[in-house]
């Protein structure tokens, strides 16, 4: 791999300047030099590493950061609450954190495994899109503040209901895969007015019979 690449093309899977982790101090320089706003940090070596990332102090010219670096336990990540621009995070990590998201209110678009270590979900009001992983809660209301929220994917919960969207009333698409305990969905789904898709995967409990007579335009349920 090279030690960093910048990719703008229609075909580039970043767009932006993705870095080697290896040459990560290097590569935020190139990028804080030539205004690169979107970051993506990566590795070819499947290794745990040790990182305190106040390497992020002075940084703030960051507003996209994608990280899928695997951590040690030892790691501090209170540093990335320098991004206090931030619009667009991926955080893919081996380890939970303590992470707190109220630190990036200007946050559009979120990739990231769910877990009860992070908070402040409530004061994400500009947050479009959402994509979890991992959800092992009975409910989705520690998103009832999410109120922009136009796009919410979740892989893989254990939640009941989809209670606490009723608020999402911009929610247009709603993916829900291997959401294995999930019976209850009628209910919320009749407050999401513009709600225009639905998909459903490997989600069995659910009453497909129920979803008759729910104005959506496209509904999928494999």
């Amino acid at each position: 791999m090279e030690k960093y690449k910048v990719d703008y093309s229609d075909f580039a899977n970043f767009k932006g300047i993705t870095i080697d982790f290896d040459y990560l101090e290097e590569g935020l320089d190139y990028a804080q030099k030539n205004n690169i706003k979107n970051v993506f940090v990566r590795s070819e070596k499947d290794e745990k590493r040790v990182v305190n990332f106040d390497f992020l102090e002075k940084r703030d010219f960051i507003q996209t950061f994608h990280w899928i670096v695997s951590l040690s336990k030892k790691s501090d990540v209170t540093g990335i609450y320098h991004l206090s621009k931030l619009k667009d995070f991926r955080w893919k990590v081996s380890n939970n954190f303590d992470f707190d998201l109220s630190f990036f209110p200007l946050l559009e678009n979120i990739n990231i495994g769910y877990d009860t270590k992070i908070y402040g979900w409530e004061m994400l009001h500009q947050l479009k899109r959402l994509l979890l992983s991992g959800v092992k809660t009975d409910n989705l209301t520690f998103l009832e503040n999410t109120i922009s929220l136009q796009y919410l994917r979740i892989i893989g919960a254990s939640f009941t209901s989809i209670e606490g969207l009723e608020n999402c009333v911009n929610l247009k698409t709603l993916f829900l895969q291997r959401c294995t305990a999930l019976t209850k969905l009628k209910p919320t789904i009749l407050h999401l007015y513009n709600l225009e898709q639905l998909n459903l995967e490997a989600c069995r409990k659910v009453n497909i019979e129920e979803l008759k007579g729910i104005d959506i335009k496209y509904i999928s349920v494999i």
